[in-house]
């Protein structure tokens, strides 16, 4: 946002992750995307594309190009993180053990505040 992302657009930039997780799904787990999800997944790229090249005043882009790309970047980092709690529960559910959300957040709870310690 400090480069020029309103907080508004971000918000619904950063819905791209269910685009991201469909494509990684399919790469990295083999998920299959069918026919109803590409047709959404073209109309979401179609409004990513008209978001990325609006003109705002003088024919100048509404929005920074790197402002853009990183919130784009953010959703692909929470398409990823999708994918792995996904796996995470498959591994859980082959080992037998139920698969606890609670238990992945407390976990992961020590790593968030690490990009903090500059």
């Amino acid at each position: 946002m400090e480069l020029g992302m309103p907080a508004g657009l971000a918000s619904v930039v950063l819905q791209s992750q269910a685009f991201f997780t469909h494509i990684l799904a399919y790469g990295f787990i083999r998920e299959r995307i069918n026919g109803t999800q590409l047709a959404g997944m073209g109309a979401a790229g179609l409004g990513l594309c008209v978001i990325a090249f609006s003109l705002g005043d003088f024919g100048s882009p509404k929005i920074p190009i790197a402002a853009l790309l990183l919130t784009l970047l953010g959703a692909a980092f929470w398409g990823m993180s999708n994918i792995v709690v996904r796996l995470a529960a498959r591994v859980a559910g082959l080992q037998g053990r139920p698969f606890g959300m609670l238990i992945l957040v407390v976990w992961s709870a020590p790593v968030q505040p690490v990009p903090r310690f500059d």
